[in-house]
């Protein structure tokens, strides 16, 4: 694998671009991760290094870092056959898979609950994306699917109504 340093320098140039490289980032992070390279710096957990390096390395809160991580880890479970409305799914960026985040299944741990993110099914992704992918259709053939696209799919999938919240929450007020 590349070195520490390389791997590094090749962050700093991507976070200079986080909105169109924010899942290479993540990708980058990764592979620190399981390569365990952060022990080349003399870190003993992933969690310390990206504690320590994520405003450094990429001028972000280590909330954000942790946020392409997880990104990077739902395009992961995205199948590689899966092509949407024409759209490699290299087209999607970190926003598009923080939506598909939401579907990772819960994981009940000691301080509240959490999200299992390498639990998330490829088959589901699949299903919500063909959703957001009619979303994104309009009358002449084939659109860009959105962040809204997603969030709508999503949002079905797990039988959220946003209309029907808001109209709950301006009742209670009134």
């Amino acid at each position: 694998g590349r070195s520490l340093a390389k791997i590094e320098g090749h962050i700093r140039k991507c976070a200079e671009t986080i909105l169109t490289n924010g899942l290479d980032i993540g990708r980058d992070l990764i592979e620190i991760r399981e390569n365990h390279r952060y022990k080349d710096e003399g870190y003993e957990s992933f969690d310390k290094y990206l504690r320590a390096k994520s405003q450094e390395l990429i001028g972000q809160s280590y909330d954000s870092a942790k946020r392409l991580v997880r990104c990077a880890t739902v395009e992961e479970r995205i199948p590689e056959n899966v092509r949407f409305t024409g759209e490699p799914k290299n087209d999607l960026t970190a926003k598009h898979m923080e939506e598909l985040s939401r579907l990772a299944p819960q994981v009940e741990g000691e301080r509240g609950s959490t999200k299992n993110y390498d639990a998330l099914k490829p088959t589901v992704i699949k299903r919500v994306m063909k959703t957001a992918a009619k979303l994104a259709e309009n009358g002449a053939g084939v659109s860009r699917i959105s962040v809204r696209d997603v969030q709508a799919a999503v949002d079905k999938e797990l039988g959220i109504d946003r209309e029907a919240e808001k109209r709950e929450r301006q009742r209670q007020k009134e």
